[in-house]
């Protein structure tokens, strides 16, 4: 009888502490699933202020390419490369911004003008930039036409987005050959480049381009404001100014 009821208690003393158990797992799953929900709408949350932060950055770098437009045109004064270094002149962190380009990043922005060469590949040559590290005109590299990431996107005359240049699966596609240099690997991880197309014209203009060292930065499929916009935006500018010399330089010769 002792054993029995000993037996006894002790199937009680179980079952309420399996009961127990049960409870505490049903209360942390449902707090892992609470948790789970408030990170997902702050995630969400983020998201909408860095859209609104990129917004808001786009909006003041058109505002000022707007006015540096309608200065030089109805003036009509300056070159290509006074416009685009007036660009950068005045609003250089906003643009960055606009692009994700912050903090500690190394980051480029950078307009390239394509020069023609009787019987060889065309060059495209730096006429203006932005940079996390500063460094000359003189320095930067000259890309042929087909070469790099800057160099496809001229010769095919479509914008290039590579989230990660040093991928292995992107192989030797983007081999630029002599031309690395020991810093690319950790400089240049993502990259985005938007060819200058200017109505009338058989070949682009140039190219603008921008790159990060973060992985991932510029993709096509992003959703909300793409970090590439900002370099679409000044592409365009770019072609619209070109478009209005033109026109202003047919102008005074058939006056």
């Amino acid at each position: 009888m002792l054993g029995c009821i000993v037996v006894f208690i002790s199937a009680i003393w179980i079952a309420l502490k399996d009961q127990d158990s049960t409870e505490e797992l049903k209360i942390a799953f449902e707090s892992q699933k609470k948790y789970d929900e408030i990170n997902s709408n702050i995630s969400e949350l983020y998201e909408i202020y860095e859209d609104l932060d990129k917004s808001r950055n786009l909006i003041v770098v058109n505002s000022i390419i707007r006015a540096l437009l309608e200065h030089k045109i109805c003036r009509n004064i300056g070159s290509e490369e006074a416009f685009v270094d007036s660009v950068f002149e005045n609003c250089k962190r906003q643009l960055s911004l606009a692009m994700g380009l912050v903090g500690s990043d190394e980051w480029t922005i950078c307009v390239y003008i394509a020069e023609r060469k009787p019987g060889a590949r065309d060059q495209l040559r730096l006429l203006g930039h932005a940079r996390a590290i500063e460094c000359t005109k003189d320095t930067a590299r000259v890309w042929d036409e087909g070469v790099g990431v800057a160099g496809v996107c001229y010769a095919n005359a479509v914008e290039v987005i590579v989230p990660d240049l040093q991928s292995d699966r992107i192989g030797t596609l983007f081999n630029i050959g002599h031309r690395k240099r020991d810093y690319d690997s950790s400089r240049y991880q993502s990259v985005v480049a938007v060819p200058v197309l200017v109505d009338g014209h058989a070949r682009p203009w140039g190219v603008v381009t921008a790159t990060s060292d973060r992985r991932n930065h510029f993709t096509p499929e992003a959703s909300g404001i793409q970090n590439a916009e900002g370099a679409r935006i000044l592409a365009g500018a770019i072609a619209l100014f070109v478009a209005v010399q033109a026109r202003l330089a047919k102008q005074s010769d058939q006056a």
